[in-house]
């Protein structure tokens, strides 16, 4: 670009030799509003100025200064080189600027000039002229500057789009796609330094064919696993899902792979035991649950709960009881043939009790929460329950406590109590029965220390017939209870 100026400048110095010698006389004025009221004031410069005119912004207000100036300054680096009444970079009526000029009075038009629509800048600009000297086609960016549309000395073709192709097929085959189209620069193609065309050469639309598309199906979540096929031993579990996430539609593919599953269970061993702790003497690894036993003597078949963790587990559940959902205020038979859920709360049966604690010796184990959720245990040797139809209790004294005060004892007031309920009076108080009064089924004395089996009232409550055991919390009815027994060789 530099060596481009250096030819423009000597140029302008080859015009300026060709004419008169003598000074220009340049319009004179500083900061006026207006530069047309600069033409009363005409100054003669120096045989080495030129006019010139410039325009500053001060204050959002525009104001023109006019003179003489050394001819240097237009071709310095400080400034832009300009040419007689137009600067290179083709600026448009510009905030700042500073022109030059080199005939008498020329300097009141510079700065407000317009991109020019003719083959000519000013009148001594001569661009074919300029062309024979500099070959100014050879810079086509910068010429363009000073002879904007070449005055036919340069073979410029600028690009021009030709028309567009026609819309390509829709890229899906249902529902809604894309086509496209495109053109070309070549109407015509640029050539010998012309523009190449500005835009896009691809457009794109939605297309939409009228055919649904095929919805291919997929598996929904597997069901829960099924019971057990069997109640004991080696059983099947299924499961299954339906292929409708989504449902296949309109020709889609049906899920592949199978609807149904299945697995081995074994829920719990059929019964060749005959209680908890010989289960979990053979099965070491028992969980807490139901699970079938056979009773030694008649050889019935029943289920039972075993708690399989207390303290090495083998516990045999006979009574449960921690919301009140189960009603023990029984009678005599139901209190002998057992009632509830033993999922929830239970009693087992004074039957099946007695069967399963004479045939071995036996440990009993009382658990006990009180309303504040503190807990406590007792555990007694030599437990056992006589036959029908009595069902009396034998129980030795306490062998391990937790939490159990010195007072109001159970082992030593209730052994050897026969069993009682409101139609089955045994007890050992003459004057009332025991059971009728205090609300339960138990092994009344005259009447309890504990009263496990009475009405389940509200945690905490002092109702004397509720779920009791007094060396425990004394007066205090309970949130939870648990009695059960296990063989006391574990």
């Amino acid at each position: 670009m530099l060596m481009w100026i250096l030819r423009l400048l000597l140029f302008l110095a080859i015009n300026k030799l060709s004419e008169s010698a003598d000074s220009v006389r340049c319009y004179s004025c500083s900061n006026v509003l207006q530069d047309n009221q600069c033409t009363r004031t005409v100054t003669s410069c120096g045989h080495d100025q030129i006019c010139y005119k410039s325009v500053q912004l001060v204050n959002d207000r525009r104001t023109y200064s006019l003179g003489c100036l050394h001819n240097q300054t237009c071709a310095s680096r400080t400034v832009k080189p300009a040419i007689v009444g137009r600067g290179i970079d083709s600026r448009r009526a510009a905030d700042t600027c500073l022109e030059c000029c080199s005939d008498d009075g020329c300097n009141v038009h510079l700065c407000d000039h317009r991109i020019p629509e003719a083959c000519h800048d000013d009148s001594t600009v001569d661009c074919p002229r300029m062309h024979s000297l500099f070959s100014i086609c050879d810079d086509i960016p910068h010429a363009e500057t000073v002879c904007p549309k070449y005055c036919n000395v340069c073979c410029v073709v600028d690009g021009n789009w030709g028309l567009w192709s026609d819309w390509s097929g829709c890229s899906v085959t249902c529902e809604t796609g894309k086509q496209s189209r495109f053109r070309t620069c070549s109407d015509p193609m640029p050539a010998f330094g012309g523009s190449t065309c500005t835009g896009n050469n691809k457009e794109y639309q939605s297309c939409h064919v009228i055919t649904p598309c095929p919805v291919h199906g997929n598996w929904g979540q597997w069901s829960n696993w099924g019971a057990c096929s069997t109640t004991c031993g080696n059983g099947i579990q299924n499961r299954d899902r339906t292929c409708n996430d989504p449902t296949p539609i309109n020709a889609g593919m049906y899920c592949p792979g199978h609807n149904t599953d299945a697995k081995i269970c074994n829920v719990r061993p059929c019964a060749v035991y005959t209680d908890c702790s010989e289960i979990k003497k053979h099965l070491p690894d028992s969980t807490d649950g139901i699970y079938p036993v056979i009773l030694w003597r008649t050889r019935r078949t029943i289920e039972v709960y075993c708690d399989m963790t207390t303290k090495g587990g083998g516990w045999t559940v006979f009574q449960h009881r921690y919301n009140g959902a189960v009603d023990f205020y029984r009678n005599f038979h139901q209190y002998e043939s057992g009632f509830g859920n033993l999922n929830t709360e239970f009693w087992l049966g004074l039957d099946y009790l007695h069967e399963m604690t004479t045939q071995t010796q036996n440990t009993l184990r009382i658990d006990l929460m009180a309303s504040d959720g503190r807990t406590g245990y007792e555990e007694f040797g030599q437990f056992s329950v006589s036959p029908g139809s009595s069902y009396t209790l034998h129980v030795g004294y306490t062998t391990a406590a937790y939490n159990i005060g010195s007072d109001y004892h159970f082992s030593p007031y209730h052994n050897g109590q026969h069993f009682s309920t409101y139609d089955h009076d045994v007890d050992t108080d003459t004057s009332m029965n025991c059971a009728a009064k205090f609300h339960g089924g138990w092994w009344y004395n005259d009447c309890y220390n504990a009263n496990l089996n009475g009405q389940y009232l509200t945690p905490g409550s002092s109702d004397d017939t509720g779920v009791r055991y007094d060396s425990f919390r004394t007066s205090s009815s309970l949130k939870k209870t648990t009695m059960s027994f296990r063989r006391s060789n574990m």
